[in-house]
């Protein structure tokens, strides 16, 4: 092995007498070189999932050798990333995608996300939960049914299993349903619970279930779930047709496996409902779609897996090596911990509260005269929060992008959310102005190279403790009709109520409203932590420190152009 690697090395290096202990950092090596060497390593030692940033950590040819047989035989539970089966999925001639690919790897997230499944079998920690109320007229239910299945037939996402193979994950696409499908168990999870009080604890503990409980089925390919939730009062006062309608005040809780669905999925989701319930004609959504979240896994694997030291791929590598350029991957922020344990079983709490009005109206002022996102200048305020809060300049945490970069992907359902890093190295003495400019440029160049996948981008032994998010409500559907009925729609990240991903998680939420540009809306925040870690006490010290820090910034506006 060793013997090999130092033939690579003289060749590439174009050095005869390279020292097999010797670091390649004496030879002035850059990133393209780095990015070359590992070329040659997938080549000459058929490794796939080595990361181009291992080799910032291991220098020397005897590093590499340990590292490399590491990667030929994987611990258990590793999975080896061999993209042959991709060879099976080819184009048709005249060059558009085969609407029969029904089977493929799957996306580098969703490999994430079931690996991670697996080591939290207790917990399900990837449930997104949607709410619609009815507000005025009635849903027929098996007309709801009906509507389900004519989108789950269109889009192949929703109705998709994953196996564990030798080599990958795979993503199976199941046959489509008929429209009339009486098995609908096959496809979608369903309940039905009576409540006499739609604001009692049982109404909590159905939410809490609904977002922490395994309800949902990779395996067998059941991604999605309604559960209805009808209002007593409303079950016994109505005639014998009751059982198939649902009433104003009446729950629908929908529920969609991460794996199958983000965020921006809501919208091509509901719209589709919609469109499925009010025509008699199902069938109009049976169309195939010419490029489906199968289509897009395929796309991003071949450009992962294209050598060319001047790929998209390789460029993302080189910029995320920069920017990871002498950070100490072992460093732990110095939270106000409450209890010193190394493990986490996900489960969390959380603590809610509002930024008063004139402080949201001074901020979104500041942003739009500064020509930044309210996005950057709320993580900007969260730095220099946890900067002060840990007394360290060097700061990282992570945050989401959305990674919709072509337009054929921006009305697919999927999971294309992209889990990435921002670091941010700031002087103490800069002005907050200019501060805001360096964090605008950081989320630029986030954002410009979110593509790579957060397994390449995040070094090993790098864990991040923070997590930070910002929604605007400005663009969301808020209310749907399903014929003459009227639904207010709840989109909330629930399951951020009992989950912890991170040790500590800052959740925004900016409701507005797209129309109205006179009122800045309101800023709704959630401090998430890991209830093994914190307690609730010490999170309500945070959040007034948090809000502290805000009022202190616009207490004179000319703070913060200072």
């Amino acid at each position: 092995m060793e013997t090999k690697l130092h033939s690579i090395w003289c060749e590439l290096f174009g050095e005869d007498n390279i020292s097999y202990s010797s670091s390649y950092d004496s030879i002035g090596v850059d990133s393209l070189v780095r990015l070359k060497l590992l070329s040659l390593y997938r080549k000459h030692f058929g490794i796939r999932n080595m990361k181009a940033a291992e080799l910032f950590q291991y220098t020397t040819i005897e590093e590499h050798a340990r590292l490399i047989k590491q990667k030929q035989t994987p611990p258990n539970g590793e999975i080896k990333d061999d993209i042959k089966s991709l060879q099976e999925l080819t184009y048709q001639t005249n060059g558009s995608k085969q609407n029969s690919v029904n089977f493929a790897p799957t996306s580098y997230v969703q490999n994430s996300i079931w690996l991670n499944e697996q080591q939290l079998h207790s917990l399900a920690i990837w449930n997104l939960p949607l709410i619609l109320k009815i507000r005025k007229e009635k849903v027929s239910i098996s007309r709801l049914h009906s509507a389900i299945l004519a989108v789950i037939t269109k889009h192949k996402i929703l109705r998709t299993s994953y196996k564990r193979s030798e080599t990958c994950i795979l993503q199976v696409v199941k046959q489509a349903p008929s429209l009339d499908e009486v098995q609908r168990e096959n496809y979608y999870s369903f309940q039905t619970s009576v409540i006499a009080n739609l604001k009692n604890e049982l109404l909590e503990d159905i939410l809490q279930n609904e977002s922490i409980g395994n309800v949902l089925d990779l395996e067998r390919g059941i991604v999605l779930r309604c559960h209805l939730i009808k209002d007593f009062h409303n079950d016994s006062n109505n005639s014998s047709d009751h059982e198939d309608l649902l009433y104003p005040n009446d729950l629908i809780f929908f529920n969609f496996h991460h794996i199958a669905f983000d965020r921006m999925s809501l919208k091509p989701f509901l719209s589709d409902l919609q469109l499925a319930y009010s025509t008699t004609e199902l069938h109009i959504l049976d169309a195939t779609i010419d490029f489906q979240y199968i289509d897009h896994a395929i796309d991003e694997r071949k450009m992962i897996e294209d050598p060319s030291p001047e790929s998209e791929m390789n460029r993302a590598r080189i910029h995320w090596q920069k920017i990871f350029e002498g950070y100490n991957y072992e460093k732990t922020l110095r939270l106000p911990y409450d209890f010193n344990i190394d493990s986490r079983s996900g489960r969390g709490d959380h603590l809610d509260f509002e930024i008063d009005e004139y402080i949201t109206t001074a901020l979104s002022d500041f942003a739009r005269q500064s020509n930044i996102t309210m996005f950057e200048l709320l993580i900007t305020c969260f730095y220099l929060f946890l900067s002060k809060l840990t007394d360290d300049n060097d700061v990282c945490m992570g945050s989401i992008a959305a990674n919709r970069h072509t337009a054929e992907v921006q009305n697919l359902i999927g999971m294309f959310v992209n889990f990435v890093p921002y670091r941010l190295r700031f002087d103490p003495t800069l002005s907050f102005k200019d501060l805001t400019w360096q964090v605008h440029q950081t989320c630029s160049e986030v954002s410009q190279y979110s593509y790579l996948p957060s397994q390449e981008i995040i070094p090993a032994g790098l864990r991040l403790q923070i997590y930070f998010r910002y929604y605007s409500t400005a663009n969301s559907l808020k209310v749907i009709n399903l014929n003459e009925a009227i639904c207010d729609v709840f989109d909330d990240n629930f399951n951020i109520n009992y989950v912890a991903r991170h040790d500590l998680q800052l959740f925004i939420k900016h409701e507005q409203q797209s129309h109205d540009k006179q009122h800045k809306g309101k800023l709704m925040c959630t401090f998430g932590y890991a209830i093994e870690v914190f307690n609730r006490s010490t999170i309500a010290v945070l959040s007034e420190d948090f809000q502290t820090l805000l009022k202190q910034l616009i207490h004179h506006k000319s703070n913060l152009s200072q």
